[in-house]
C-alpha cells in the first residue's frame, strides 16, 4: 500500500546533510539528572567506517546483512 502510494506520487529525494541530527541519545539519569546527547549523521557514519576497519582486523565486513 505505501509503496503504491509512493509509486502515484514520486518526489526528489532530500537526503540529509552531514551536521543534521541523526538522533539524541539520554542516559536514564540513574546516577544523577537526566541528560542527552545530540548525534549527527556524520558522527553516525564515521562510527559506522570505524566499526568496519576494526572487524577488518578479524577479516570480517560490515555489509547490509
Amino acid at each position: 500500500m505505501i509503496v503504491d502510494q509512493g509509486r502515484e506520487k514520486p518526489e526528489d529525494t532530500n537526503p540529509p546533510k552531514a551536521f543534521n541530527i541523526c538522533t539524541i541519545m539520554y542516559t536514564s539519569g540513574t546516577s544523577g539528572d537526566p541528560k542527552g546527547v545530540v548525534l549527527t549523521h556524520q558522527a553516525v557514519a564515521t562510527f559506522v567506517v570505524g566499526m568496519d576497519l576494526y572487524m577488518d582486523q578479524f577479516e570480517d565486513k560490515v555489509t547490509h546483512n
